[in-house]
């Protein structure tokens, strides 16, 4: 993927769709790392950093399923299969941060789950890059492409949003269930 920024009429910094994902797709990578990297640490933080990175994966998948796979189903062919094993490889993802969130820190199969989840989100990021969108980066304008990279931000942003309001719904019901009192 291109760093590709532009600046538009106000001199306000934007990305393209290829320029956004690197950097969507850089903060996964490195949460990988850093979870690679809290072997003989507390289970606490390792903990801590796998739920960031299943919410990161989770918001972003969806927006990308939702904003850049219909995008890239109006360029490609009808007979190409590039979005279907897009979203294939979404769904071993997902599976792959289930299984890990479901093996206890300490187990030794933790960090054997955590390396295949990491190896495919490269792969996969690697293949998006090399094999989607320099295929179809000449069907979109730069125009075009810069509106796709805005409209995958927002659409991240808002189903972060609501991911947070769900959290602290249950949060707010289980302190209401514990204290008997009824909470807001």
């Amino acid at each position: 993927m291109a760093n590709d920024e532009r600046r538009d009429a106000q001199g306000i910094a934007t990305m393209t769709i290829d320029h956004v994902m690197q950097v969507e797709y850089g903060r996964i990578l490195d949460l990988f790392e850093r979870l690679r990297n809290t072997r003989g640490r507390i289970e606490a933080t390792r903990d801590r950093l796998l739920g960031l990175l299943s919410r990161e994966v989770t918001a972003l998948i969806q927006a990308e399923e939702e904003v850049v796979h219909l995008a890239l189903l109006e360029v490609l062919p009808s007979e190409d299969d590039r979005v279907l094993q897009l979203m294939e490889d979404h769904a071993d993802l997902r599976g792959m941060l289930w299984e890990l969130e479901q093996t206890p820190p300490a187990d030794p199969r933790w960090f054997e789950r955590l390396a295949a989840a990491e190896g495919l989100a490269r792969h996969h990021v690697t293949w998006e890059e090399c094999v989607v969108f320099e295929g179809v980066g000449q069907h979109l304008s730069t125009e075009k492409s810069v509106a796709l990279g805005e409209r995958l931000l927002i659409r991240k942003a808002e189903i972060e949003i609501h991911a947070w309001e769900v959290e602290s719904r249950a949060v707010v019901q289980e302190a209401s269930r514990r204290t008997g009192t009824l909470l807001n």
